[in-house]
């Protein structure tokens, strides 16, 4: 499985306990869910970059 995939996959597992964890009155660690999910987030986005670039820089050479 690509690890974007896997990254996005965990991102809404990360939220989904958030919002459990703040449903529940655990305010701190649903804070530090939400934290979590947004490094996964920021990870996916910055390694969907990098694939674009790559494969822009691939088209480029094919040509």
């Amino acid at each position: 499985m690509d690890v974007r995939k896997l990254l996005a996959v965990m991102a809404v597992v990360l939220l989904g306990l958030a919002v459990f964890f703040f449903v529940e009155g655990n305010v701190a660690l649903g804070a530090a869910m939400i934290a979590i999910a947004m490094s996964q987030i920021a990870s996916f986005a910055a390694l969907t970059a990098n694939a674009r670039k790559t494969d822009a820089a691939a088209g480029e050479r094919a040509e």
